[in-house]
């Protein structure tokens, strides 16, 4: 959330035709070329749409942009920020990257489509009466997103230092911000690891991992490495690390 911004209330605001084509023209500035629009066919009177941005040479990932979701926007008081009209609105929209070798084209293939759906599924969250997507939001899945992973959890964060700093606001010509968020797919120790911890210490837990979502990437925290036992030591953590070893 914002630092000196608080949330008043939520509500449906469609953007208008200039407001799409400035976010397809900031999507395309700091993310890349969209190559195809993806309809979202998983959920009824859905207006939400997938983005997709295939890797390149100097981007060897692929990007998915949700666009849409900025429709339920959040109203905030910016007495902190005189650069902003008081009581303006704020717009959300969230990203994921995936590693090259994923078949996004293969709709069939419920494996492939996985973070498709979790894109959705977290659009119709935040399109939900009370619920407000920010960074630092965590949802446990409970269970693996696909049968050819073991990810089971997904973390909502700033975006990756690996795109510039200007990518992670889009200012309409209104002065409403449109702020990109980006999503992180997690294990369940490493879940855990921030369900105990807090999300700063996750943060810098994870610094060195990728941000781009690999289906079979290895987890942060495994009970039979030494850093684990050392985590452990923190008393908060000891009551699981007998169940994690088990």
């Amino acid at each position: 959330m914002c630092q000196g911004a608080n949330v008043r209330s939520k509500k449906t605001v469609k953007y208008t035709r200039d407001q799409l084509n400035c976010i397809d023209s900031h999507v395309s500035r700091h993310f890349g070329q969209v190559t195809q629009v993806l309809k979202d066919h998983i959920f009824s009177k859905s207006k939400f749409d997938l983005l997709i941005v295939e890797p390149t040479p100097s981007r060897n990932f692929f990007t998915v942009v949700t666009r849409g979701l900025g429709a339920y926007v959040v109203d905030r008081n910016y007495e902190n920020n005189i650069s902003r009209p008081r009581n303006a609105r704020d717009r959300f929209e969230l990203i994921i990257c995936l590693d090259s070798s994923w078949h996004i084209s293969d709709a069939c293939n419920e494996d492939e489509l996985w973070p498709l759906k979790l894109l959705l599924s977290l659009c119709h969250y935040h399109n939900g009466k009370d619920q407000v997507i920010q960074s630092g939001l965590s949802f446990d899945n409970e269970q693996p997103y696909a049968n050819n992973t073991d990810l089971c959890a997904v973390v909502v964060d700033e975006l990756s230092d690996n795109f510039s700093s200007s990518a992670r606001d889009c200012l309409m010509p209104n002065h409403e911000l449109v702020h990109f968020l980006q999503l992180l797919p997690i294990y369940k120790y490493e879940f855990e690891f921030l369900e105990h911890f807090g999300f700063e210490n996750f943060k810098r837990h994870m610094l060195n991992e990728s941000f781009i979502v690999h289906n079979n990437r290895t987890s942060s925290i495994d009970p039979k490495h030494e850093y684990f036992n050392n985590i452990a030591c923190d008393y908060r953590w000891q009551d699981r690390v007998a169940i994690l070893k088990n």
